[in-house]
């Protein structure tokens, strides 16, 4: 095995690094595509909400997530990391797990009736290896 073989091999609390770094990559990139993120933090204090991935194929390793950016304040993580930026007038959130298992992220919206739009764009597998086709996936919003 050569040294590149083995840092292909490795992995970070079992996530793999090549998908985070793809993830990190794509927000990081995007980001710089959209909107003004400049300015002063949105006020704290809204409520949370549960987006949760629905897979037709059971437990996942990974996904990006998009929704409607206005009222999102913050969002953190029920999976291992939660990632996300804000691109124009929507939002990514990347959600990884080391276990294969159901992938949930909680917003926090200034609005609690607020529609989230939210819809699957990337899927991975428990093997780190990308769906073809997000068509049977969504995101259920749990208020």
């Amino acid at each position: 095995m050569t040294a590149i073989d083995a840092g292909r091999r490795r992995s970070l609390a079992g996530v793999s690094l090549r998908l985070a770094a793809t993830a990190l990559a794509a927000l990081v990139g995007l980001s710089g595509c959209g909107g003004d993120t400049t300015g002063p933090p949105p006020p704290r204090g809204g409520s949370s909400v549960t987006l949760r991935l629905v897979s037709p194929n059971g437990p996942e390793g990974a996904a990006v997530l998009e929704l409607d950016a206005a009222p999102v304040q913050d969002v953190s993580g029920d999976s291992d990391r939660v990632y996300f930026a804000r691109v124009g007038q929507r939002l990514r959130v990347v959600l990884l797990s080391a276990r294969p298992g159901e992938l949930r992220a909680v917003v926090t919206v200034s609005d609690p009736g607020a529609a989230l739009h939210p819809t699957v764009l990337q899927v991975a597998d428990s093997l780190n290896q990308l769906r073809p086709d997000v068509s049977g996936y969504a995101v259920k919003v749990v208020r």
